[in-house]
């Protein structure tokens, strides 16, 4: 997933959890960045860094076709369906083990 489509769940999730506390507010103006592409205010920033070290910290381990019968035809279909799957996990921003 690329920084920007992570930066924008972020954003939306960031401004979800506002606008769902008991008095609901939100400045968009939290969002204003610096010429390094930090954010400006602080905490922000510290949650954005949070919410980047938690995707970081996910990694999924697919299982592979060791001590399966390389002969049988089912065994291309399992490989098939693992490196599908590893795509569309690393489509959504997680890491998968090798």
């Amino acid at each position: 997933m690329s920084i920007e489509k992570c930066r924008e769940e972020f954003e939306v999730a960031y401004q979800a959890a506002c606008l769902s506390r008991a008095v609901a507010r939100f400045d968009p103006s939290v969002f204003a960045k610096d010429h390094c592409d930090d954010y400006l205010n602080s905490l922000v920033q510290s949650a954005w860094w949070g919410w980047q070290a938690s995707r970081e910290a996910l990694v999924i381990e697919l299982p592979d076709a060791d001590g399966l019968n390389r002969e049988h035809m089912l065994v291309q279909g399992f490989l098939e369906g693992v490196a599908h799957t590893r795509v569309a996990i690393e489509a959504a921003g997680l890491k998968v083990k090798p």
